[in-house]
């Protein structure tokens, strides 16, 4: 007699393609981290609704709360998650809620967009057109 697979098994879907584009290369180790921390809630079926906070992404990779907040703010730059609902403090906390680009979105039905793979680092030096000089004089 043959076990089947456990069906609640999960796992985080980090694809070759994503983790090749520039922007995931452009990333630091804990952006990268907080994203992994981020797919690791995602249930098939929440996308939209993932619920957490700076505070949470902080304790989650044992960092800072401002080195959680600019990682999160460099996936959202580069197109790897989108903030549905900003968190609030009110009486209650309320993280704010996440759609990850990569899967489509659970609320409004929206497919995958993907917005990080058309990110492109700003530090791209233009080339000029022919006859345009590089150099840049001064005039008198």
């Amino acid at each position: 007699m043959t076990k089947k697979r456990a069906a609640a098994e999960r796992y985080v879907r980090l694809t070759y393609g994503m983790m090749q584009s520039q922007a995931w290369r452009s990333l630091d180790g804990n952006a990268r981290a907080i994203y992994v921390e981020l797919a690791m809630l995602y249930h098939g079926n929440n996308n939209g609704r993932i619920g957490f906070s700076v505070r949470q992404a902080a304790e989650a990779i044992h960092v800072s709360k401002d080195t959680a907040a600019r990682a999160m703010s460099r996936l959202q730059d580069r197109g790897f998650i989108v903030a549905i609902t900003k968190g609030c403090f009110v009486r209650k906390r309320h993280a704010t809620r996440w759609r990850l680009t990569e899967f489509k979105c659970d609320l409004t039905g929206q497919p995958a967009c993907r917005d990080y793979a058309a990110w492109v680092t700003a530090d791209i030096i233009s080339i000029p057109c022919r006859g345009e000089s590089t150099e840049r004089g001064t005039d008198g």
